[in-house]
């Protein structure tokens, strides 16, 4: 096939969406939860026995500080990708990367932060915690939800986005396994508890920006994004609430992701 005939079709799989990944691309991918898992699975393991048992915070009000930050991040997360879908000056990186990049960093120093407590009253270190945690967790929802959309700008071939699925699968049990064996021995180097969550913390979230970074490096957003016209008409809350309860399938994903979920943090 002539060179022309080859960017022909690759411009083709453009416009329709059905670009064929390279492995390397495929596996980068998976990276990107990779990096994620080691920011996110820190929280949810370490966080409650960190600020219990090390900074003395009464258990009910490590409780209360998970219950309600939670349901903070249930309104932030539509809040983050409307702000996100709604970029209009999109550069030659895409427009999910960068976010999920400088938005990983972010997440890297917050991470840190929430397993550092001022010496300050048991009162100071309740309100820290909360304003940590709710910080963590407004910036999760900036470097999660443009990875998940990143997979969408990819391609649009369904035997590609579920190879790009098992990768991440992957990457999130690998970050799950790491964290699970490395953090406590970390930690148990230093003789003040405070010092070796902090190191641990520190790199763990090291880590986590570098598989940010192999996924932003070696991803590439192949179909093109639409741009929003003012004639287009907007969808209505009611109209998401009617697909919701009509499409059994996706009622049936999204039971299982909030109980799920719901089961980890309870458990947590």
């Amino acid at each position: 096939m002539s060179e022309q005939a080859t960017a022909a079709v690759g411009t083709d799989a453009a416009k329709t969406g059905h670009v064929k990944l390279s492995w390397r691309e495929k596996i980068c991918y998976g990276f990107g939860d990779f990096g994620n898992g080691f920011m996110f699975d820190l929280g949810q393991a370490y966080l409650t026995k960190y600020w219990i048992d090390v900074c003395t915070i009464p258990a009910g009000a490590v409780a209360g500080i998970f219950a309600f930050t939670k349901i903070f991040d249930a309104f932030m997360d539509p809040i983050a990708g409307s702000a996100i879908d709604s970029r209009k000056n999109i550069g030659p990186r895409g427009k999910f990367r960068p976010v999920m990049m400088i938005s990983s960093i972010i997440l890297a120093i917050l991470t840190v932060i929430t397993f550092t407590m001022p010496e300050i009253s048991t009162a100071g270190k309740i309100l820290f915690a909360y304003g940590a945690y709710m910080a963590w967790g407004l910036v999760y929802s900036f470097t999660n939800i443009p990875y998940a959309s990143l997979a969408s700008v990819m391609t649009r071939d369904v035997e590609e986005r579920s190879q790009m699925a098992t990768t991440r699968q992957a990457g999130s049990i690998g970050a799950q396994l790491i964290t699970g064996i490395a953090f406590v021995p970390i930690v148990l180097l230093f003789d003040q508890p405070h010092h070796g969550f902090f190191v641990a913390s520190i790199v763990m979230a090291v880590v986590g920006v570098l598989g940010f970074a192999i996924c932003y490096f070696n991803c590439h957003e192949h179909v093109p994004v639409k741009r929003n016209t003012a004639k287009e008409q907007k969808a209505k809350f009611s109209d998401y609430i009617k697909i919701v309860f009509t499409n059994k399938p996706l009622l049936c994903i999204i039971l299982m992701t909030l109980f799920t979920i719901s089961a980890m943090n309870t458990n947590n």
